[in-house]
């Protein structure tokens, strides 16, 4: 069985709500998907997140964080020592996520620096996880970050694949999600035609030209001992999917393109990235 995880869920969310929260875990575990993380983005959804964990205790993990877009809820003096506290907690696996947001800007810029420089600065002091939301900032990212190391993972990777190969030599993993899926129509419409599976078709390169030259960069700049796996859901279903509710158990389409595009047998790479997990988020282990 592969060692697939989906590393960035947001089982929180009100779409889950009316049974379809129980609906999805099931599809998870029938689809093989060995364990969960499920990310919070302020204290309110850190908190429902830890409690997820302890209701599906060894298969749904949790992280505390202040996501940028909720900067401005972030109080130094109550959310430190609340990070601080809720990082004993055996289910809470990281500090996440944190980041820089400049796409829609729902904070101020000044503000988002300021808590996600915060929180990073206590993942360090902790040598604890930070999952990382970067978007339409990767300039100021580097900025700040270029001084000082730390264990890191950049989620939903929308950068390129320059600075993925900065990330890399700075010891930093990088996730992704079916959002990888969407510049691939033509390839999803073939397989949809023919009846064979995208991965097939993308390893016998039946269409030659169906991944854009940027992201095959991109793959080619992150070797497969750094790269994790996520849906970032309930949002971002694959290709195939669009419109639909996302879930866990759609993190294998994830797998099956990027094995496919770096030439890695499925079951292999799905043992490599879960494995980057458990190394990664150590109490998950």
């Amino acid at each position: 069985m592969p060692l697939l995880m989906d590393t960035h869920a947001h089982l929180d969310a009100p779409e889950y709500a009316g049974g379809k929260l129980e609906e999805a875990i099931a599809s998870a575990k029938n689809a093989g998907i060995e364990k969960i993380i499920s990310v919070g983005c302020n204290e309110v959804t850190s908190f429902k997140n830890i409690e997820l964990s302890k209701a599906y205790k060894g298969y749904i993990y949790a992280t505390y964080g202040f996501h940028p877009h909720n900067a401005e809820e972030f109080d130094a003096e109550r959310h430190v020592a609340q990070i601080c506290e809720c990082v004993k907690d055996p289910g809470v696996v990281a500090i996440g996520e944190i980041g820089l947001d400049y796409y829609r800007e729902l904070s101020p810029r000044a503000a988002q620096k300021k808590v996600f420089l915060t929180q990073l600065g206590i993942a360090r002091e902790l040598d604890y996880p930070a999952v990382i939301h970067i978007r339409d900032a990767f300039d100021d990212f580097r900025e700040f970050t270029s001084g000082f190391d730390f264990k890191g993972v950049i989620h939903c990777y929308s950068g390129n694949a320059e600075f993925a190969k900065w990330a890399v030599d700075k010891g930093l993993y990088i996730s992704f999600t079916a959002s990888i899926t969407y510049p691939l129509k033509t390839l999803y419409k073939s397989a949809e035609k023919t009846k064979r599976p995208v991965g097939e078709i993308l390893r016998d390169k039946s269409l030659p030209d169906a991944v854009p030259r940027a992201m095959l960069d991109i793959f080619a700049a992150v070797p497969a001992a750094r790269i994790m796996l996520e849906t970032d859901c309930p949002y971002m279903a694959p290709q195939n999917l669009r419109g639909r509710l996302n879930e866990p158990a759609n993190v294998s389409a994830v797998a099956e393109v990027i094995s496919a595009v770096k030439d890695i047998e499925y079951g292999e790479f799905c043992r490599i990235t879960g494995e980057n997990a458990l190394g990664f988020f150590r109490k998950m282990a």
